[in-house]
């Protein structure tokens, strides 16, 4: 299950992103903006993503604002919520295989191009936790 929210900034990625997921036959749960017009800040849309993130133990979220540093803020608020912002691959590799994030954040202003974005995106879905103990370790003190 994914899990996905937008402030306005990016709405337009948002429904491209929840399109391009749906036609691989994952399951997306939009969570907003549901409208250009309606403005949103981005600490209600990340506690909307990171309590469904919670409540759906494996479920994965998709925060997208015009930098992420708001919403990975936001959802780092809670307890069990491992955000980070997605700056390029290896930044996706290492937050996935050893911190085991939960929320990727991506910024709409930061990120060249939608296929860029998507690329972020997919990595981040494919991207197994490694497990080791020292990763178990990291994990355990973050949560």
């Amino acid at each position: 299950m994914i899990y996905l929210g937008a402030d306005e900034q990016a709405y337009d990625w948002k429904g491209l992103l929840k399109d391009v997921l749906e036609s691989r036959g994952l399951k997306v749960v939009d969570l907003g903006v549901f409208d250009i017009e309606e403005v949103a800040d981005s600490p209600d849309i990340a506690r909307e993503v990171s309590e469904k993130v919670l409540e759906n133990p494996g479920s994965q979220g998709i925060l997208l604002d015009t930098t992420g540093v708001g919403m990975m803020m936001a959802a780092n608020k809670l307890s069990g919520i491992r955000a980070f912002v997605a700056s390029d691959e290896q930044v996706v590799l290492k937050a996935r295989g050893c911190a085991d994030a939960n929320i990727i954040c991506i910024g709409s202003a930061l990120t060249p191009t939608f296929d860029e974005m998507a690329k972020l995106v997919d990595k981040f879905l494919t991207t197994e936790f490694d497990g080791s103990d020292e990763s178990c370790r990291l994990v355990a003190k973050i949560n």
